[in-house]
């Protein structure tokens, strides 16, 4: 169906909520006729009712773009579909749409289309350039790349960072230049409590941490000292809007955890960055908290693994692809579960599975904290 063939009229939908450039492009939900010519339809999270001479039905989804703001929101409807899919259907889309339509931009529409996400010609551009000249061994997936900033964009939307791709170059390790780090700390400089005013909000949300479980005492320590190795001592990351949005991020985080959300964190264990993904969860009257995380390794390349804790119990899962890993994983029991229960277990369950999905974290926090247009793939 050609896009000369399908009209609408102007809809309302909150500008505050999609900061629209003219050719920006999303995609709704139909969910109920409310009349006729007029439904109800779901975009990106807000719901409005849309005045269309086309015929629609309940479930369909809609692509729209966006031709003009005032003095009401003028959305053109370009398509339908019943479900998205990948390969000629998301060419076909590229196409009207006058993107490109190798691999990287297909998974960048098409993510874009599941989680309601505006669609912005040049962010494909800035975001291919980035994964290009990304030095990783062995390369991931496109796909896999573009998940922070889908994160960013749908779950934390509403945060006041200064750019589209923070999270993503921070989840990578590509920072801006201004926040990257001249030289390491000295082990003076890494103690030190940093003074400047950027970090006094961070330091009040995390004191109360501080005083919790033997968890979230671990979580303190590790959120802070990552800070305090890339910011303590250098003026230039006190002020650099790359970790003033950091700060606000964790700040988001606080507040998901301690209300029972799936949260992410950045840490630092053992001189090594990473996130940590984790929630409170209360199951059969039972309390305790869910986490994830993902470890680099020379021999393994990558580890992730998953855990639970309840109490005194801690039950941790190792997920590798190599056919093998499960005898390393084997050969380290006995070593981990006493250094566990050194530190206060009583009871340690360790397990492994071969088999492995990159991403998973993030994959896991959008489908637990956005209404998905189509669920993530």
């Amino acid at each position: 169906m050609g896009p000369a063939e399908i009209t609408n009229q102007p809809t309302r939908v909150s500008l505050e909520q999609f900061p629209l450039r003219k050719g920006d492009v999303l995609v709704g939900r139909v969910l109920q006729r409310k009349g006729p010519f007029r439904y109800l339809v779901r975009i990106g999270g807000q719901l409005t009712e849309v005045n269309s001479r086309l015929e629609l039905s309940d479930g369909q989804l809609l692509v729209l773009e966006f031709k003009e703001g005032s003095p009401r929101i003028h959305l053109k409807l370009i398509s339908t579909l019943q479900h998205l899919q990948t390969g000629s259907q998301m060419k076909q889309l590229a196409r009207k749409f006058g993107f490109p339509t190798d691999a990287f931009s297909l998974d960048f529409l098409r993510l874009s289309f599941q989680l309601g996400v505006v669609v912005r010609r040049e962010y494909v551009k800035q975001l291919k350039s980035l994964y290009h000249r990304w030095d990783r061994h062995p390369k991931i997936s496109a796909e896999v790349f573009l998940l922070p900033y889908f994160v960013q964009s749908s779950v934390f939307s509403h945060l006041a960072v200064t750019e589209p791709f923070f999270l993503l170059k921070w989840y990578w390790g590509l920072k801006d230049a201004d926040a990257r780090a001249s030289r390491q700390p000295s082990d003076a400089e890494a103690s030190e409590e940093p003074a400047s005013s950027l970090f006094e909000s961070l330091w009040e949300g995390l004191q109360p941490l501080q005083k919790g479980s033997l968890f979230d005492r671990f979580l303190h320590s590790a959120v802070w000292r990552h800070f305090r190795i890339h910011c303590s001592g250098r003026e230039r990351c006190r002020t650099s809007s790359f970790y003033q949005d950091g700060m606000r991020f964790v700040e988001e985080q606080i507040v998901r955890y301690r209300t029972g959300r799936w949260a992410m964190f950045p840490v630092e264990v053992n001189q090594e960055s990473g996130f940590l993904f984790l929630k409170q969860s209360n199951t059969a009257g039972s309390s305790g908290i869910r986490f994830y995380f993902e470890v680099d390794h020379p021999v393994w390349q990558e580890i992730q693994v998953r855990g639970e804790l309840k109490g005194t119990e801690i039950s941790l899962v190792f997920y590798n692809g190599h056919q093998v890993f499960g005898r390393e994983v084997d050969s380290h029991k006995i070593n981990l579960k006493e250094k566990l229960m050194r530190i206060g277990f009583q009871r340690v369950n360790l397990s492994h599975i071969t088999g492995i999905r990159m991403g998973q974290g993030l994959r896991q926090l959008l489908n637990y904290s956005v209404s998905t247009v189509d669920k993530v793939a």
